[in-house]
């Protein structure tokens, strides 16, 4: 019976031996452990370009930002300083407790565009709220109106948009103000084919105009104290106004 089970189950292999003979167990679920890839494969060429592309792009867009914002920063403060100098310049001849909110009181019969008119005599005062420079008088209208609704409430006060005629002027209205915009005298008429002031009715040529005077929209005329020129603007817009009149009193 023996004989018949080794036959039917058949020899089992030699178990090794070591070299004092005894038995060694076979080696059981043993591998080579796979190599770490996110340690062993570098970065490609693409990956590492993109970096640097990413990286140049975002140092560019913040130096240009950065040289944005200093323009502005540059831009507003020379304006203050100009303005500094002209209000040092002009001090004496403004009125201490000038109030540009204060809604000024004149007589209604006064002819609005008594200070266009030719030989018109030096006023010899000027209504409360009101600054006298120039032979005319001005009051700021801080609120915004549209051209033709600022040209009406200037003459309500007897009184037309204020025509820039001189450096001095311009120099005096600077320093009246805040408001960096503000509409003045002036509009282009289709008539005469040109700019027109307003009071006189007369041909005008804006010398301390922007360059592109004119060929923005819009046929009225406004004055921008960022850029200290003359514009063009649509007539529709609101804006603060400075409003002339020449006040005589006997």
């Amino acid at each position: 019976m023996e004989d018949d089970f080794l036959a039917e189950v058949g020899t089992f292999p030699a178990l090794p031996t070591s070299r004092e003979g005894q038995m060694v167990p076979a080696a059981v679920g043993t591998s080579t452990p796979a190599p770490d890839s996110a340690t062993q494969r570098p970065l490609s060429k693409k990956s590492i370009i993109f970096i640097i592309f990413t990286l140049v792009t975002f140092l560019a867009i913040s130096l240009i930002s950065l040289a944005v914002l200093s323009t502005i920063f540059i831009l507003k403060k020379t304006n203050i300083d100009k303005g500094t100098t002209a209000q040092a310049t002009l001090g004496p001849t403004i009125d201490p407790s000038f109030d540009p909110t204060l809604e000024p009181t004149l007589d209604p019969t006064l002819d609005p565009t008594y200070h266009c008119q030719e030989d018109t005599p030096e006023p010899t005062s000027c209504e409360d709220g009101w600054l006298f420079s120039n032979k005319s008088c001005y009051w700021i209208n801080t609120e915004e109106l549209t051209w033709d609704e600022a040209e009406a409430a200037c003459r309500r006060q007897s009184a037309t948009l204020a025509e820039i005629t001189s450096e001095e002027e311009i120099n005096f209205i600077r320093t009246m103000t805040n408001y960096y915009l503000a509409w003045f005298a002036g509009r282009y008429s289709e008539e005469q084919e040109g700019w027109i002031n307003s009071c006189s009715n007369s041909s005008r040529t804006f010398n301390n105009h922007d360059d592109n005077f004119g060929n923005f929209a819009g046929d009225c005329v406004r004055w921008d104290f960022v850029y200290w020129k003359f514009r063009n603007a649509v007539c529709t817009e609101k804006l603060s106004s400075v409003c002339e009149g020449n006040f005589k009193y006997t």
